[in-house]
């Protein structure tokens, strides 16, 4: 006789299933909270594997977005989070917080307190883990959108938000930042082309506006420089002075550019005087620029708060003898003083052993008599 045991099938309640789907996607959310450090592989095949369990599928949320994003690269998240409207969700994203709605308030000179909803400015149905990483038949590649494809298309939509949002007044300050982060990040990825495009967009939103703009400088001329294409210097420094930090370095950079180069861009930019302190000084800039700085015909005035012994000898020795009527370089008796004032004894030193001081009279300029003899009293007065 054959004995068959019948066994109830389970029953599941509804309750039970819809808890077993939020614990799915809090494992899921984990997974993708690792900010790179899970292969794609594992993270695709997982994601696969709950869609097809037909328990429950990968939900889509503005937050599981920007994990994707987190994954796929993180100078996607720093572009994120350098947009004005996403500052302040990086303490939140940092402490795993499990919201689903982001806000972020500013303040419009027309409608006072702006609130914005993140959920709006980041679909997740346009940035889908299919979007971002492309389809599922190849677990081990990533043949999703490009990194520039996703930046362009966030500031796309982004930006059209805010646009249909705000109609009738456009937050024009949050607008122009959201250009200049797109437009450094470009620069990050070597998009020369979309930088000056995009670049050349903003100047014309600030040329359009009816308000009187202090263009923000955040272009790094020393940057631009290293990029070392010529287009992207004579575009982005020439016609795009405006947006240049016009530090003293920089302009230093561009003029030992130009003088290489046998160009003049960026004469905007570059000022009759131009001030070199001790932070700004480098023995390669001086030696570069030598003859916009010490030659009496140079077109330049440079207030340099740099003194002769702040200058690697030798390299003082070689301007010297290049330009020996140079009142920076030329051996005098303001020059001792400052030596002995400093206690640079060793400068005072090599001046006296490499025969640049002397008791020679000048009767043009007391400034220049007999140095050999102010130096004996001035070190005589510092034993003292």
């Amino acid at each position: 006789m054959k004995i068959i045991f019948l066994l109830p099938t389970p029953k599941v309640h509804i309750y039970q299933g819809e808890a077993l789907k939020i614990v799915i996607n809090i494992l899921f959310k984990i997974l993708i909270q690792s900010k790179g450090e899970v292969p794609l592989e594992k993270i695709k095949s997982t994601y696969q594997f709950i869609n097809k369990s037909g328990v429950t599928t990968v939900q889509q949320s503005t937050l599981f977005s920007i994990y994707y994003l987190a994954n796929k690269s993180l100078t996607l998240i720093k572009y994120l989070l350098g947009l004005p409207i996403f500052r302040k969700v990086g303490d939140l994203l940092a402490h795993n917080w499990d919201g689903t709605i982001f806000y972020f308030k500013t303040r419009n000179k027309k409608k006072g307190n702006i609130i914005f909803n993140l959920n709006d400015y980041i679909d997740p149905e346009v940035f889908s883990f299919e979007y971002i990483f492309g389809n599922n038949s190849c677990l081990c590649c990533d043949n999703g959108a490009s990194c520039i494809d996703i930046i362009e298309k966030l500031h796309q939509n982004i930006l059209n938000k805010i646009l249909t949002t705000f109609k009738e007044s456009p937050p024009f300050k949050t607008i122009t930042d959201i250009y200049i982060q797109t437009i450094k990040t470009l620069f990050f990825f070597q998009r020369y082309d979309l930088f000056l495009k995009y670049l050349e967009e903003l100047e014309l939103i600030c040329s359009n506006s009816d308000d009187i703009i202090e263009r923000d400088r955040f272009i790094v001329i020393s940057n631009i420089i290293q990029a070392g294409d010529h287009t992207l210097m004579s575009t982005g420094v020439n016609e795009c002075s405006e947006y240049c930090i016009r530090s003293t370095l920089g302009i230093c950079d561009l003029l030992i550019y130009n003088v290489e180069n046998n160009t003049n861009i960026g004469q905007s930019l570059i000022k009759n005087k131009i001030i070199i302190n001790e932070k700004d000084f480098h023995p390669d800039t001086v030696l570069a620029l030598q003859q916009v700085i010490f030659d009496d015909k140079s077109k330049f005035r440079f207030s340099c708060n740099i003194k002769p012994y702040q200058i690697p000898f030798k390299l003082y020795q070689f301007l010297l003898n290049t330009y020996p009527n140079n009142t920076l370089l030329k051996p005098s008796k303001t020059i001792i003083d400052h030596g002995r004032n400093r206690d640079n004894i060793v400068f005072l030193k090599q001046l006296y052993q490499n025969n640049l001081i002397n008791d020679d009279i000048d009767n043009t300029n007391n400034e220049y008599n007999q140095l050999l003899s102010q130096l004996k009293q001035k070190l005589s007065e510092h034993r003292k």
